[in-house]
């Protein structure tokens, strides 16, 4: 699959550096994945306990990451 992806591709990279980008991408992505999810849930409980519609509409949805969660590339 990655061979077909670096022909395809056609940025000149090799099959072992994109496996790289890929590995790294992966760690990044599991990371955002588990950030994302505990807000999401802390989120969820604290709307649930919400008694009124328009405190519902006035809930602050906004999600946050860290500085040092970056992108290996594309």
């Amino acid at each position: 699959m990655l061979t077909i992806m670096v022909a395809t591709r056609g940025m000149g990279e090799t099959v072992p550096d994109f496996a790289q980008v890929v590995m790294a991408n992966n760690t990044m992505y599991r990371q955002f994945a588990a950030l994302i999810t505990g807000q999401q849930q802390r989120m969820y409980r604290e709307v649930n306990a919400l008694e009124s519609a328009e405190d519902i509409v006035a809930y602050p949805v906004a999600f946050s990451l860290p500085d040092w969660l970056g992108y290996a590339g594309v």
